[in-house]
């Protein structure tokens, strides 16, 4: 894969499901500050019980983001959310520019939910 050639993701990644986050909320995110990264944490968190149900593992799915830098309101939702920037690579091949490339680290959302119990509770999935 790109994404391995790159130096992104290990060869051991690549053979697990990558799964990808993408989200579009469509409302004036001025009067909901969070909810765009407190959706994608749920979404997170179902995917992980579902994961882990399915191929019955307590393996973590890598779960990927592309985000172009004018975005900023994204990268800052998707980095809240726990996901860390490992680089950049063109979406598609023939893309004019390059992606920054964000993977999710499980540890970093479990330290956000411990710390923000209340969310956390709104949503139980294992290992958390």
């Amino acid at each position: 894969s790109r994404l391995i050639k790159k130096g992104l993701l290990s060869s051991a990644e690549s053979n697990r499901i990558i799964l990808e986050s993408s989200t579009m909320i469509d409302f004036d995110s001025r009067f909901n500050p969070g909810i765009g990264s407190s959706a994608r944490r749920v979404a997170c968190l179902k995917i992980l019980e579902m994961y882990q149900t399915f191929f019955n593992t307590d393996e973590e799915p890598t779960i990927l983001a592309f985000i172009g830098d004018a975005n900023i309101q994204a990268i800052r939702s998707i980095e809240t959310t726990g996901f860390i920037k490992i680089g950049k690579i063109k979406y598609e091949t023939d893309s004019i520019e390059e992606d920054n490339v964000y993977k999710l680290n499980w540890n970093r959302l479990r330290l956000f939910l411990r710390k923000n119990p209340s969310e956390r509770d709104s949503f139980e999935a294992p290992g958390l």
